[in-house]
């Protein structure tokens, strides 16, 4: 792999506030999220058991 400038291309985020554009940045963290599994069952007949993502709870923005 060639050494130098890192091909993915650079994300930027806006934060607005109405329309006014309060600023921009690259990077976030201490975001957070929790996503309940829940086991569903085929109502065909056939015994079929499938755990799929359920509510999402997302944690507080600091």
């Amino acid at each position: 792999m060639a050494e130098g400038k890192d091909p993915a291309p650079s994300t930027w985020f806006d934060v607005e506030f109405g329309s006014y554009l309060k600023g921009a940045f690259k990077e976030v963290s201490g975001l957070s999220h929790e996503a309940e599994a829940v086991t569903q069952y085929s109502t065909s007949g056939k015994q079929i058991t499938a755990i799929v993502p359920g509510a999402i709870k997302w944690g507080d923005i600091t």
